[in-house]
């Protein structure tokens, strides 16, 4: 009976190997290569001065280009954070862009493969944790974590993602100035991971923090002098939110439908409910009684905020490093004004680290707590990563004329999915129930 089961096991293992290779493969590969279109940051990772002075040729080669760069040479502006910029310079002097496209892709597929790589080794190989079940249930989770292909389309986040890893990776080797090198050059390519600064001076990691100080306050004097802050098309445009009767009519407004963040998901609830008559809502829909609206989000942030203030601040002796990282992380995603689905990307390292606490508890734990993790877990992974081929669910939602994408994104689903899986970090945070072991290790 036991050799049955085993054998069975085996084949379920097996099957999910083969069905996360052929949903990278596919998705991943094939379908992100042969799109006739250019999609993600890479029709605007170059300021506008530069990219019509070095080689106008190659930005008339596209339309979406043009709509980002402007079709006038006099134009400075710039888009994203720096670090972005200087990276992809190179890719100016490409006669194609297509061509140019087609590296940078292969170039995001290889950070992603090196930072999949590397958290494997943190959480699994140093911890003596590693089997062939292990491994192949990690290559399921990030595999089929749908947004990720979304993050791998040329977006700026697996830019961010790397750099961010290779901070983790280096200072879990106590490498702290380069790791705090490694994470000025992450802040300094979309801004988010600011939100680690503060968090390793609670820590008392000066090098880090000094570190990574320099490295920002550097990229900010050298981006003065190289593109000019006040080009900046974050920095120097002010974004409306909603207007006086309560329509949001911008594209950086509150309740539109790809942003992900606790405050969007709050606008939206105050949105009039889009019919499968009426999909146009799904983009600019009418916030009843935006005031309202508005301080509800401020209580329920500030709240946060304070009550995580005072959650790292308690706990800063006793709580585990990758276990703060993943709630940060969380945080530095849901707190923000607004994001898009590709940076949910950074919400594997919290489930990686899930995958990890329910193996290193699985004999330990009582049958019902072990049983309630595994299904917060898979719930959780759901609502945010999908895991289902995005053509499957594309076909079902078109039987009743509707695009899975907006539903998903308008009704905040993967806005819930993370603040389940927070929850459950910051309970088994306050229990205790951590890693100590990874970060000794």
């Amino acid at each position: 009976m036991f050799t049955i089961l085993k054998k069975f096991s085996n084949l379920i293992l097996f099957l999910l190997l083969l069905y996360s290779v052929s949903h990278y493969i596919k998705t991943g590969i094939f379908f992100s290569f042969q799109r006739d279109f250019i999609a993600g940051e890479l029709s605007a990772v170059w300021p506008t001065k530069w990219a019509w002075k070095i080689n106008p040729d190659l930005i008339q080669q596209n339309p979406s280009v043009l709509d980002w760069m402007g079709n006038k040479i006099d134009q400075k502006k710039w888009h994203q954070g720096p670090v972005l910029h200087y990276v992809l310079f190179p890719f100016l002097y490409f006669k194609s862009f297509k061509t140019a496209s087609y590296v940078w892709l292969i170039c995001c597929h290889i950070f992603l493969i090196i930072s999949m790589i590397l958290w494997y080794d943190i959480l699994f190989l140093r911890s003596g944790l590693h089997t062939i079940s292990t491994l192949i249930l990690y290559i399921t989770l990030w595999l089929n974590f749908v947004p990720l292909y979304d993050t791998l389309s040329m977006r700026i986040g697996i830019l961010e993602f790397f750099f961010f890893t290779l901070s983790i990776y280096t200072f879990l080797k106590k490498l702290k100035p380069l790791s705090g090198f490694l994470l000025g050059l992450a802040i300094m390519t979309k801004f988010l991971p600011i939100l680690f600064v503060p968090y390793f001076a609670l820590k008392r990691e000066f090098k880090m923090v000094i570190s990574s100080s320099l490295t920002v306050l550097a990229l900010i004097v050298i981006t003065q002098f190289t593109l000019g802050w006040e080009h900046s098309v974050m920095f120097s445009n002010k974004h409306g939110t909603y207007s006086s009767v309560g329509e949001c009519q911008t594209y950086y407004n509150c309740a539109y439908f790809e942003f992900q963040s606790i405050t969007n998901l709050i606008f939206r609830l105050f949105c009039d409910t889009p019919s499968s008559a009426h999909l146009s809502s799904f983009w600019f829909c009418t916030v009843q009684h935006p005031f309202i609206a508005k301080w509800i989000v401020k209580i329920l942030l500030y709240s946060m905020i304070i009550f995580y203030s005072i959650y790292f601040c308690v706990l800063r002796k006793k709580s585990d490093f990758l276990w703060d990282i993943s709630m940060l992380l969380i945080l530095m995603i849901g707190l923000a004004p607004h994001n898009h689905v590709y940076f949910f990307l950074f919400f594997l390292i919290p489930f990686s680290l899930g995958l990890h606490y329910w193996i290193v508890f699985s004999n330990s734990l009582p049958r019902k707590e072990k049983g309630s993790d595994f299904i917060v877990l898979v719930i959780s992974y759901l609502l945010i990563g999908v895991f289902f081929p995005y053509s499957i669910l594309k076909y079902l939602f078109n039987l009743y004329s509707l695009r899975f994408i907006e539903v998903y994104q308008f009704y905040s689903i993967p806005v819930y999915g993370y603040l389940i899986l927070l929850t459950w970090l910051t309970t088994k945070g306050f229990r205790g129930k951590c890693l100590l072991k990874i970060s000794n290790s």
